[in-house]
Formats: C-alpha cells, sequence, structure tokens
C-alpha cells in the first residue's frame, strides 16, 4: 500500500484483520518517516478494561452514554477531585431561556424587579433532565416565571429569588414541567 494521507483513507467494511498492515507516518517537517502496525498489534478499545487518554478528550458533539442502561462513574485515582465548570450566561433585561442555557448558570443583573421565562418544549426543547442555575446578581428581585402551558413546580408556590446573590435551579421533569429549587420566596 502506497503512502496515503488520512483524509484519503475510505472506510474498511470490516474488522481489522491480525494480517492488515496500517502505515503510521510520522512528519519531522522535510521528511516521513513511516512504520506499519498489523492489525493484531491493534487491540479494539471494548477490550481494553483500562483505556487511558494521553490528552483532552473531544466528544465532537456526542454525547458519553452507558449503552447498557448503567450509571456512568467518573472517579479520580487518589486525591484528584472531579471538576465540573459552570458557563456563565450574564443578562441585563427581562431574559427566556434559550438552548444555550442548558447546565450554565444565568445571572439577571438587574437593579430593578427583572423576570426570567421558562419557554414551552415548542419553543426551545430542553431534554428532561436538563438543570439550569439562576442567580440573582443585581439588586432588582428575579421572579421565574413559565410561558403557557408550561408547569412551574415549587415548594409553596415561590417563584422569586429570595435575595441579592441568591441562587435556585430549575430542573426539567416532563416535556412542559419544571422543578425550581433553592433560595426562593414568595
Amino acid at each position: 500500500m502506497a503512502d496515503v494521507k488520512i483524509s484519503q483513507l475510505t472506510a474498511k467494511a470490516a474488522k481489522v484483520e491480525s494480517t492488515d498492515r496500517i502505515p503510521i507516518a510520522d512528519y519531522n517537517g522535510s521528511t516521513y518517516d513511516t512504520k506499519y502496525v498489523t492489525g493484531s498489534e491493534i487491540n479494539e478499545l471494548s477490550l481494553d478494561i483500562s483505556p487511558q487518554l494521553g490528552g483532552n478528550l473531544d466528544v465532537n458533539g456526542y454525547t458519553i452514554t452507558s449503552a447498557s442502561n448503567a450509571n456512568v462513574i467518573i472517579r479520580p485515582n487518589g486525591t484528584g477531585t472531579v471538576v465540573t465548570e459552570v458557563k456563565f450566561n450574564t443578562q441585563t433585561t427581562n431574559y427566556v431561556l434559550d438552548p444555550t442555557d442548558a447546565s450554565r448558570l444565568v445571572e439577571m443583573n438587574l437593579a430593578g424587579a427583572n423576570t426570567l421565562t421558562i419557554p414551552t418544549n415548542l419553543v426551545v426543547s430542553f431534554p428532561i433532565g436538563t438543570q439550569i442555575l439562576i442567580a440573582q446578581y443585581g439588586a432588582g428581585q428575579t421572579t421565574v416565571t413559565a410561558a403557557g402551558g408550561v408547569t412551574l413546580r415549587s415548594s409553596g408556590g415561590k417563584t422569586k429569588i429570595a435575595a441579592q446573590y441568591g441562587v435556585a435551579t430549575l430542573i426539567k421533569r416532563g416535556t412542559n414541567e419544571w422543578y425550581l429549587a433553592g433560595d426562593i420566596t414568595t
């Protein structure tokens, strides 16, 4: 097989056979140093019981999913911790949630009373289980409202963030049904 670029490769119709030779080239700036591995030297990821990444994992728009309906556990070794970064979306006017707000913190930074609205599933189809944090960053009290056809459930019917710097969480539990919990009041 002549050396080819990865972009020139075509998909193999079957699994890599143990006798297949796969070229791997290292480009040093002026020449290629090509080495070959055989199919028998390549393990399928599904056979590797402890795969390790040598860099960042780019899921390329896909999700990490358990194919067996089992839990997905992320457990660091030793003294490591699991770090989840929260992206911020700061608003300075009344606001209607949009698709990019899933798993984000929406900060309402207004001096006067303001409203954050949960749209219907027809307008924004957040997946069931979506969580959105809401913070009242400004002095103006934030009221969470549901668009017509959306049910908002909270303890005692509370729909307002209790005070400046208060934080609450929205959790989508059904097609047009959300929980609101946290530092909330009536």
